[in-house]
């Protein structure tokens, strides 16, 4: 049983990323502005381990980069939110895999609850669905359907998703 659950959360873990920041990706020297802002997320998720210059693995496995992102980081075969508009800002990414495992990505533990304002949906049959609260609970904020996008999302539903879980399409 561990060693299945092991799996389990290496393939998720392999399956969820999360990346952002602005600007070009540069190994971040100590006491720059990139390290302050991965201290201050080590700081607030006990657990959580500074796995590279720029990089965080919390300890549910999913891996946080800070690096550029714009539309087209949104890898094929995944589903992407970004906390700006228009694609920009900070990104997480879903890789579609994840969904054959019926998981609630919970965005507290990622650090980007209440922070989507743009969306992407890279896929060809893997439907995504928001929710206003932790662990899928609160009812739906808005759903990701198979190659569409949302590049401004209203006013109501702007920085409210606290939780996403995706599944296939028939």
């Amino acid at each position: 049983m561990k060693r299945r659950l092991a799996a389990l959360m290496a393939t998720f873990a392999a399956g969820l990323v999360m990346v952002g920041g602005a600007g070009t990706a540069v190994a971040a020297p100590a006491g720059d502005a990139t390290q302050v802002r991965i201290d201050a997320i080590l700081d607030a998720h006990p657990g959580a381990v500074q796995t590279g210059r720029t990089r965080v693995t919390f300890s549910n496995g999913v891996v946080l980069g800070l690096t550029s992102a714009g539309e087209s980081d949104c890898p094929a075969d995944a589903m992407c939110l970004w906390d700006d508009q228009t694609y920009t800002g900070q990104i997480e990414i879903i890789y579609s895999y994840v969904c054959d495992y019926a998981l609630t990505i919970n965005l507290k533990d990622t650090g980007f609850n209440d922070r989507a304002s743009s969306w992407k949906n890279n896929t060809t049959r893997r439907v995504g669905t928001t929710y206003w609260d932790y662990d899928a609970r609160g009812g739906v904020v808005w759903r990701m359907y198979p190659m569409q996008k949302a590049p401004t999302l209203p006013k109501e539903f702007n920085d409210e998703a606290s939780a996403v879980n995706c599944y296939n399409l028939s």
